[in-house]
């Protein structure tokens, strides 16, 4: 099955690197493939086929066992090797002009998730600009589990709030090269097609960000940049959008500061406010000083350097660099912010 998944993946590139012993096998499994069976962990590397679709790195442990022909590969479940997307029973890939849509969700939805790429990557296109990495990777498992086993993550809580998630590896100071969105299949499910597109496009948000900055920036700004490119277009009223944290407001309960990382983590909060405010700040910031200044800022935060060291204190930046993009500072920026908030939230009552 791995095998036919590599070949229909045509990789550019596939190769194995550094091996190192792996920790002892439990005595019950040197009882079932005897006293010389041993494990070992092997680092390999990847690409995808396509200009720009950087090596993509991944480990394996690897059981073997003598036998009288020499050593074999007994198994490779002995250790904590990760789900790959060619470990999915029944992997399909399609193409389309943008993306390669990879994984075993079935095939009308996997055909949907790639009508909407082309459309979500000239999206992303109209705002932020072209110079990014817009041949695109969307992952489509069939499962929860699958979804969280290649996210590394053991069991599902929490990942229920999660559509989507944007993978890769970053370094300070570097793009990256090798992102791919993976699509939480249960929680797609239950969105509309609107909800879909405005997802996927958001990711791919992510997606142009990580290809075409060197840092990063405050959560708040992160997230809200998504939601803003993913909502753009669309005609939805605000106050729609937003009538969950909109209720919170007028209860007394909305927030007081702009979302912090804390705030985003689905294992222990209900995200979905801190994504609502988040966007509604890009947004307030669009309405009042354009979406290209908006940008802007965006990239100046993303690219500050000191001395050629990545700055890696984001909100300080952002708090820098608010007086000169938006003539206030960031604190006065808040407390609008949060008057705009009220505002919407008294309209749609």
């Amino acid at each position: 099955m791995i095998f036919d998944n590599l070949v229909k993946l045509s990789l550019d590139q596939f190769s194995y690197g550094a091996v190192r012993v792996a920790p002892s096998l439990p005595a019950k499994r040197v009882r079932q493939l005897g006293p010389k069976a041993w494990a070992v962990v092997v680092t390999g590397t990847y690409s995808l086929p396509g200009s720009g679709r950087g090596s993509q790195s991944f480990e394996a442990t690897y059981t073997l066992v003598e036998r009288a022909a020499g050593w074999r590969l007994a198994d490779d479940l002995d250790g904590a090797t990760p789900l790959q997307i060619w470990d999915l029973p029944g992997m399909r890939v399609l193409r389309s002009k943008s993306a390669l849509v990879i994984g075993n969700a079935p095939i009308a939805r996997m055909q949907e998730y790639r009508a909407i790429a082309d459309p979500a990557v000239s999206r992303v296109s109209a705002v932020w600009g072209r110079r990014w990495n817009s041949n695109v990777v969307i992952v489509t498992p069939a499962t929860n589990d699958q979804f969280g086993k290649l996210l590394l993550r053991s069991g599902d809580k929490g990942l229920d709030q999660v559509a989507a998630f944007t993978q890769g590896v970053t370094q300070p100071g570097q793009r990256t090269q090798a992102d791919r969105v993976v699509v939480n299949p249960k929680a797609f499910a239950a969105l509309r097609s609107v909800g879909r597109r405005v997802i996927i496009t958001h990711e791919l948000t992510h997606v142009a960000v990580r290809s075409s900055t060197t840092g990063s920036v405050p959560i708040w700004l992160n997230e809200g940049m998504a939601d803003y490119v993913g909502l753009s277009g669309l005609g939805l009223p605000r106050q729609r959008v937003a009538k969950d944290l909109l209720a919170l407001v007028r209860a007394g309960k909305g927030p007081t500061e702009l979302p912090a990382e804390a705030d985003f983590d689905p294992f222990r909060t209900n995200i979905a406010p801190s994504y609502l405010g988040s966007w509604l700040a890009v947004s307030r910031l669009v309405d009042q000083h354009g979406q290209g200044k908006v940008v802007a800022f965006y990239r100046r935060v993303a690219s500050a350097t000191t001395d050629g060291v990545v700055q890696t204190d984001a909100e300080s930046v952002a708090q820098t660099e608010f007086p000169a993009s938006f003539g206030m500072s960031e604190e006065q920026f808040v407390r609008d912010w949060r008057r705009y908030l009220d505002t919407l939230a008294q309209a749609s009552q």
